[in-house]
């Protein structure tokens, strides 16, 4: 039997002492059992850390698609039943609308504009809500009419004056269809819903730009609104959120 202070050499099977690091019989090299113990523990880390790493980055994506599709999913079930009804669209989408209507607004102004625009204060920078109604009248399944009454726009004296333009936003892509000076719901022609709607397709109608007579020096605001829905069609909305 070996003693506890003597091992047997790993190769001619000679009984040497427990801490001898070469055999005195056959002069193998014997090994260290701390070491190789502690380079078996540090093979299993690896092992361990390269199975478990490549699975942790597309686990957190897939994550991520699962939830986008669900709240897709949500969104598109949501316009199914609630498409043509303005105050639920705007209570589900008003933040999404108010971001994409107000990116554009600028731009919509300018093609309007004889001489010059600018916006209220409460309107002005990224936290500003440019757009502070909506209209009640439907124009289509997922279409919410956004109202804007903060722009104004110059005459040839520099006086400014303020108007009223819509933003009709698309609630199934989340896009903005068009900008008009009259409420869409109004149009000769009606606006229909969503392209993914089996019953009806989205017609892009021309912005509505105004162009004064030659003469006419007054103000944007001082021409005959004949298009523009009655007060009762518009109701102002709470105050927009995650604009910022």
């Amino acid at each position: 039997m070996v003693a506890t202070s003597a091992r047997v050499c790993r190769a001619c099977r000679e009984e040497i002492n427990a801490k001898a690091k070469i055999c005195p019989h056959c002069r193998t090299k014997q090994a260290n059992s701390k070491s190789g113990l502690v380079a078996g523990l540090v093979v299993v880390g690896i092992l361990a850390a390269v199975a478990v790493w490549p699975h942790s980055g597309p686990s957190t994506e897939g994550s991520k698609v699962d939830a986008s599709a669900n709240a897709q999913s949500d969104d598109a079930a949501f316009i199914e039943h609630h498409g043509n009804n303005p105050k639920a669209l705007d209570d589900r989408f008003s933040s999404k609308a108010q971001v994409e209507c107000s990116s554009g607004a600028d731009d919509y102004l300018r093609s309007i504009a004889v001489h010059d625009f600018a916006w209220d204060d409460d309107a002005k920078g990224w936290l500003g809500d440019k757009f502070d109604k909506f209209s009640l009248q439907s124009p289509g399944l997922g279409l919410l009419s956004l109202l804007s009454t903060r722009a104004k726009l110059s005459n040839g004296f520099g006086a400014f004056q303020h108007i009223e333009f819509y933003c009709l936003y698309n609630a199934a892509s989340g896009d903005v269809v068009r900008f008009s000076q009259t409420d869409p719901a109004d149009d000769v022609t009606p606006v229909a819903g969503p392209e993914n709607h089996p019953n009806s397709t989205v017609t892009k109608k021309p912005v509505v730009i105004y162009q004064p007579k030659s003469e006419d020096t007054t103000a944007p605001d001082d021409n005959p609104k004949s298009n523009v829905s009655s007060p009762s069609s518009i109701v102002t909305t709470r105050s927009f959120k995650g604009v910022d």
